[in-house]
């Protein structure tokens, strides 16, 4: 890694370059823009912490956005080569973890070993914190969710039992059915997904 301290004003990167660098923030504020139909407008901003740079190095795109410092900061850089040498060691450890327990899941045991490799290289970890909600009853329900370590409860408000306050009370089950979320999930103590 090299360190880059960077101006107020100073472009990191610009939409449209090849990638050449991952970048994390060890100080400094950096706001992100995007430019469509000729119009740039910020989509966000890095306030002394984060990193970015990592798609265009992982997709071999060009960059997608434009990093632009609006302080003094500093900055950590790893050159495309290391980077992408980590990815690669990092996701072959993670293929040997996930192949045997793909392969036990029935539902997945049915799927070419190439496919479901492509299901581990989109797998993304995230912790919870005990009784963070993890899921949502009524929200949409959009990702696959496989439990790695720690114990989630899984609740449905109940149309027949009711709280003090007349709300439909929260009843644990065992299994919720597909297509929106039927339940809450909770964790309890910290739980990686």
């Amino acid at each position: 890694m090299f360190e880059r301290i960077v101006k107020a004003d100073e472009h990191v990167i610009d939409q449209g370059d090849d990638g050449d660098n991952f970048y994390v923030i060890e100080r400094g504020t950096f706001d992100i823009l995007v430019t469509e139909d000729n119009q740039t407008r910020s989509v966000g901003r890095y306030d002394n912490h984060g990193s970015f740079g990592e798609l265009a190095l992982m997709h071999n795109t060009r960059r997608a956005a434009t990093i632009v410092a609006t302080s003094e900061g500093s900055l950590w850089g790893l050159h495309r080569v290391t980077f992408r040498r980590i990815i690669v060691k990092n996701n072959a450890k993670k293929r040997k973890m996930f192949e045997s327990f793909f392969a036990s899941v029935p539902f997945l045991k049915s799927l070419e070993l190439s496919e479901r490799m492509k299901i581990v290289d989109v797998i993304r970890e995230k912790i919870y914190k005990d009784g963070e909600r993890i899921i949502t009853q009524g929200e949409k329900a959009d990702s696959f969710y496989i439990i790695e370590s720690g114990e989630v409860s899984i609740l449905i408000r109940s149309k027949t039992k009711s709280n003090k306050d007349g709300a439909n009370q929260e009843v644990e089950i065992s299994c919720f059915s597909s297509c929106s979320w039927r339940c809450q999930m909770l964790s309890y103590g910290c739980t990686s997904i």
